[in-house]
């Protein structure tokens, strides 16, 4: 476990998710996952809230957001929960899930590149890409046990890494562009 923290804790893993904001509503937010060698844990960090929060922003507690590879296999599994999103959220979700793999390999990317086997806006997912989904997620679930399988499967899947040029999917843009620079 020490030695996937490590490998890790270079660089924290930027978490898109859905945020319970209320009892039976979600909201898109970015969260901060960063190692606390304090408490021997990953610890959630919400840099970008306001004052008029009703926990402590430098240590989240996990029952107040819910990671994109979770909700995505709720809603695939049919789901009954409040919180599971309509059919509409499927394609946004799904690219959620491979932005939040991406961040596990240290790689940031803003909320509209899209790249390799995500959907650009509107476009529907295919059978191929529910299953590819479902894998991912799963993977997203417990990255310290599933690291180097998570690791392999970005560096191996065309479809996963992030290439050097990605989509930009603003609707203002909607162009090719370099991931950085």
């Amino acid at each position: 476990m020490r030695a996937v923290a490590a490998a890790r804790c270079a660089g924290a893993r930027t978490l898109r998710i859905r945020e319970l904001m209320r009892r039976d509503r979600l909201t898109e937010h970015w969260l901060c996952e960063y190692w606390s060698a304090a408490e021997a844990r990953w610890a959630l960090c919400d840099a970008s809230r306001g004052d008029d929060l009703q926990f402590d922003s430098s240590n989240v507690g996990r029952d107040q957001f819910i990671p994109a590879g979770q909700l995505w296999l709720a809603r695939r599994s049919k789901s009954t929960h409040a919180t599971t999103p309509s059919s509409a959220l499927e394609q946004p979700l799904a690219n959620d899930v491979l932005r939040d793999l991406a961040a596990l390999n240290k790689v940031e990317v803003q909320p509209w590149h899209c790249w390799g086997a995500m959907c650009r806006p509107g476009a529907p997912l295919t059978d191929e890409q529910r299953t590819l989904f479902d894998q991912l997620a799963a993977l997203t679930l417990d990255p310290d046990r599933s690291f180097a399988t998570l690791r392999d499967c970005y560096e191996t899947d065309p479809r996963v890494r992030v290439p050097t040029t990605v989509f930009n999917s603003h609707y203002l843009y909607e162009r090719n562009e370099p991931l950085y620079g």
